[in-house]
């Protein structure tokens, strides 16, 4: 129920699972300090955690997020649908939302349109521009 997250398992009450250090140990063997960790793509995670339910809420969120991304008019948002995701294929879905500000990011997208010159501009039926 969320214990392999920080954030969840602190607000529910839970204790930490340690699940980035049980895979690593499970494919090369723990080192001696007890510190290798390796991460996972966002489906293991929300099957660690939810089930199959998660896996599939988790799949619908990401695709919620990548259209919001898709129907943005902002560039500069569009732009950073690569990095989101490429973070969700190297981590959890949970760490990239929260840890990586995407939450934060995803917030502005929604709730704060900026009326650039460049988006608010119509655009030109110009074959050629020398400009």
């Amino acid at each position: 129920m969320g214990a392999t997250s920080t954030l969840l398992a602190h607000v529910s009450g839970r204790e930490r699972v340690l699940f980035e250090r049980s895979v690593f140990a499970a494919q090369w063997g723990q080192n001696e300090t007890g510190t290798g960790s390796a991460n996972s793509v966002y489906i293991t995670e929300a099957y660690v955690n939810f089930g199959y339910a998660g896996v599939v809420i988790f799949s619908l969120m990401i695709g919620s997020i990548l259209r919001l991304f898709a129907k943005s008019r902002d560039p500069a948002f569009q732009s950073l649908w690569i990095l989101f995701c490429l973070n969700i294929y190297f981590a959890g879905l949970i760490g990239t939302l929260f840890s990586n500000g995407f939450v934060l990011l995803l917030f502005f997208s929604v709730f704060i349109k900026l009326r650039a010159a460049a988006l608010t501009r119509p655009k030109q039926n110009v074959i050629f521009n020398y400009a």
